[in-house]
């Protein structure tokens, strides 16, 4: 409880400080000091937040083992989405048609459709899928027929070197005997 009071202290503080700041800014820009500037500031702070000093002393106390993390809660978490700014169009019927909207006029899903048609379209064709079926047996053909020459010119190349180790040897034991 005191811990909040003093939050609250501060807090009544910083917002009278902010209102004095307004008021000597305004005085200025009205006596034509500086430019009227309006900015928002409590974009600029980071909301309602502790102080450092709290907020150091909340991290030494987690550090030190003294207090344990608390998870929020998802029912508080919840309440506090569903009451946002906004949070009512994404559940109505408006979401469903902008849904709708995002997928009919995506152009790849349009182009992916198109191409689910023409594939249909081949696949129920037989004269087409009997061309087609020609064709990747021809090519299934050729390209086993490319690895069992190149298999079989290996094979010869082995064996050519073969005979050359063969005869070169023959060559050396006789022509040292002969």
């Amino acid at each position: 409880a005191a811990h909040e009071e003093r939050r609250l202290e501060e807090m009544k503080k910083e917002i009278a400080e902010e209102r004095k700041l307004q008021e000597l800014q305004m005085q200025a820009a009205e006596a034509g000091h500086i430019d009227k500037v309006e900015r928002l500031e409590f974009m600029y702070k980071g909301g309602p937040v502790m102080s450092d000093a709290e907020r150091t002393q909340e991290d030494e106390a987690y550090l030190l083992g003294e207090k344990k993390y608390q998870t929020p809660a998802e029912e508080h978490d919840l309440a506090r989405v569903s009451a946002a700014p906004g949070a009512k169009l994404a559940d109505g019927q408006g979401a469903r048609n902008e849904t709708w909207n995002k997928l009919n006029s995506d152009p790849l899903l349009m182009m992916r459709m198109q191409e689910q048609d023409a594939r249909k379209h081949v696949m129920h064709n037989p004269v087409k899928m009997a061309q087609i079926q020609k064709e990747v047996a021809e090519l299934r053909g050729k390209k086993k027929a490319g690895k069992e020459a190149k298999k079989e010119a290996k094979r010869e190349k082995k064996e050519a070197r073969k005979r050359a180790i063969r005869e070169e040897v023959r060559r050396k034991v006789l022509g040292e005997e002969g």
